[in-house]
């Protein structure tokens, strides 16, 4: 999103290799996030049409302006007051009501703000509409309209083209193909977390020094021994212990693999997060 809204010259390498790990991404996270995972969205899909977009605002970039040669979208390739010192211009937001920009545009359909080719073809003419809402009665408005005037024209070719599509045959080919990518992901199996746990405690540590070779996962079966370690609870916020995840997958609680592994990598990361204390169990001395 950032590389498209920075990298604005038409035929610019970036916005191609940008798109290319969008589109890659897209597939990716369409395969492995499932929709049920949570009552809230995991991850936002992108507009089913979204490169189409992204090619209806480089035909945008490619317009030249008739006088100078320079590109028409210039001045709406970034929030007004990317160009007014951080503010908007006396009066602006009395005429404006909402202030939009292609950059902007750009920014919400990559993170998947738009939910229908109708919103963001309103987004786009919104972007002249507003130009020429502020600046049609003012004496320094003259270009700018012309600009946005041009722009307009390349404007409704391209996204009258893209609203076709979205009406066609094709594009609600292409709307049902995009749904059918979400896969959901099973719910992990006892038996399968059931083994892992086993595999986990099959581990071995041997002691460089004294050579001594002893399970590794010996210390994180049971909860730590709070009367031993009086602090220990004012520096691990979430404690986690083997016992406390063979409950958990005997209850059915893992919904997800995921979830089983955030478990297991917490029981270290509270591991790593203390410092070097003396913990003392079964009279042996251990530091961690």
């Amino acid at each position: 999103s950032n590389c498209l809204q920075y990298n604005t010259d038409y035929g610019d390498d970036f916005r191609s290799a940008a798109v290319e790990c969008f589109g890659c991404a897209e597939d990716l996270l369409n395969f492995f996030v499932a929709k049920h995972e949570s009552p809230t969205v995991v991850y936002p899909n992108l507009l089913y049409c979204w490169e189409k977009c992204i090619n209806a605002i480089d035909s945008l970039l490619k317009v030249k302006n008739a006088d100078d040669g320079h590109q028409t979208a210039w001045y709406f390739l970034q929030p007004v007051t990317f160009f007014c010192s951080g503010s908007y211009p006396e009066g602006y937001l009395e005429r404006v009501n909402k202030p939009i920009d292609l950059g902007t545009i750009t920014q919400k359909l990559m993170l998947g703000c738009y939910n229908s080719v109708g919103a963001f073809v309103a987004d786009c003419r919104t972007v002249v509409k507003n130009c020429k809402a502020y600046y049609a009665d003012r004496d320094d408005g003259e270009l700018f309209v012309k600009r946005a005037e041009r722009l307009e024209e390349s404007m409704e070719i391209h996204l009258g083209e893209l609203v076709m599509f979205d009406r066609s045959p094709d594009g609600n080919e292409a709307k049902q193909k995009a749904k059918s990518k979400c896969m959901a992901i099973d719910k992990p199996s006892k038996s399968f977390l059931e083994d892992i746990m086993r595999d986990l405690r099959a581990t071995t540590y041997t002691d460089r020094v004294a050579k001594i070779t002893e399970s590794g996962t010996q210390y994180f079966e049971m909860p730590v021994d709070t009367t031993l370690v009086p602090d220990y609870l004012q520096i691990v916020k979430n404690p986690m212990n083997l016992q406390a995840i063979d409950r958990k997958i005997e209850n059915g609680s893992y919904k997800t693999p995921e979830d089983f592994e955030y478990d297991v990598n917490l029981i270290f990361k509270n591991c790593e997060s203390i410092p070097k204390i003396i913990f003392i169990q079964n009279e042996n001395t251990r530091t961690w």
